[in-house]
């Protein structure tokens, strides 16, 4: 009566094989090749942020900035404006890449949980409150909203 599965909501299939032996048959193991792929824990693209607005990297939604599950904020401040990514509740976020980082990388990169100004095409990793590791790649930012694309690494 318990939902499981992978990813975050549990309900990306995944399948066992189990081979039963007769009793009395030797048996020898043997490998098959396999492709293993590396399912995100969320993920999506062009997703539109009002600013102002708070974003949850776990959950792949959008979170009252009171929440605990909320990991940043988008704020514009200053004149001429910045468009910055506050991260709210223990979450951090790196310098910015040409490209994007592998989970490696991101575990691996000096982070902040200071503002952080976003710059539209720029890939920049994070650690969420929950501490998972992803990237956050900001497409088009405005003084009105902010459109991205995220990843966050099982």
């Amino acid at each position: 009566g318990v939902v499981f599965g992978i990813g975050a909501n549990a309900d990306v299939a995944f399948w066992v094989e189990i081979e039963v032996i007769p009793p009395g048959v030797t048996f020898a193991f043997h490998f098959t090749p396999m492709i293993v792929v590396i399912l995100p824990y969320s993920q999506g693209t062009g997703v539109t942020m009002p600013a102002d607005s708070c974003f949850d990297l776990d959950a792949g939604s959008g979170a009252s900035c009171g929440s605990v599950g909320s990991d940043f904020r988008y704020q514009i401040s200053g004149f001429p404006f910045d468009n910055e990514a506050d991260p709210v509740h223990g979450t951090a976020f790196s310098n910015s890449m040409g490209s994007a980082p592998s989970k490696a990388t991101c575990q691996s990169a000096s982070m902040s949980s200071g503002d952080r100004e976003l710059d539209s095409g720029r890939y920049y990793c994070y650690q969420t409150s929950d501490g998972r590791y992803g990237y956050l790649h900001p497409t088009s930012l405005s003084i009105v909203s902010m459109e991205f694309d995220w990843y966050t690494y099982q």
